[in-house]
């Protein structure tokens, strides 16, 4: 009589705590996520083999005619005056002499302006 009162007893479990359904949104969100990653994977592979060629363009304008553009660029903003020209020419000849200016770059990639 006892051996049956104690596999009735280990027959009817009691959770000792609730999960609640919070538990299955943790699932189908952590599902959600590893199709996501699949999905990302796959188009990741797929789109491997193309490769996409520019073609960079520098083009080398008087710095005058740079300026003049600017001053009328600020006028048609009404931004007011910008620095003096010869402060933003002496700028930009200094960037055009630093190591990684337009001047350094390959002579392939170089170009002139023609009007």
């Amino acid at each position: 009589m006892f051996e049956i009162e104690a596999v009735l007893s280990a027959a009817v479990f009691r959770p000792l705590a609730y999960i609640g359904p919070e538990a299955g949104f943790t699932v189908l969100s952590s599902i959600f996520i590893l199709l996501v990653t699949l999905v990302l994977l796959f188009v990741t592979i797929l789109a491997w083999p193309l490769r996409f060629d520019y073609k960079i363009l520098f083009v080398e304008r008087d710095l005058d005619e740079v300026l003049l553009s600017q001053e009328k660029m600020l006028r048609r903003r009404q931004v007011g005056e910008g620095p003096p020209r010869n402060l933003m020419k002496a700028h930009f000849e200094r960037h055009r002499q630093r190591p990684d200016g337009p001047d350094r770059l390959p002579k392939r990639c170089a170009s002139k302006y023609h009007q």
